[in-house]
């Protein structure tokens, strides 16, 4: 089972989820993220949220702007 994707919030917890596995799994998780968001918002709020992000330090608020959502009720 995947971690709550709160848990997955900066670069090096995600890395230590990578390193953990041996196999696809975080990037099928990564990936299914994606295309549900993508489904739900379109590319263009993607789009949004990966430019807001990268000017951002508060990337929860971010999603929430963007999406909708916490993280937490997305991830849910």
């Amino acid at each position: 089972m995947p971690p709550p994707l709160v848990e997955l919030r900066t670069f090096p917890e995600w890395l230590r989820w990578v390193e953990s596995r041996r196999d696809a799994v975080p990037y099928d998780y990564a990936a299914l993220a994606v295309d549900r968001l993508a489904a739900r918002h379109g590319v263009a709020a993607l789009v949004d949220y990966f430019t807001r992000f990268a000017r951002s330090h508060d990337g929860d608020r971010v999603f929430e702007d963007v999406f909708g959502q916490s993280i937490a009720q997305f991830d849910r």
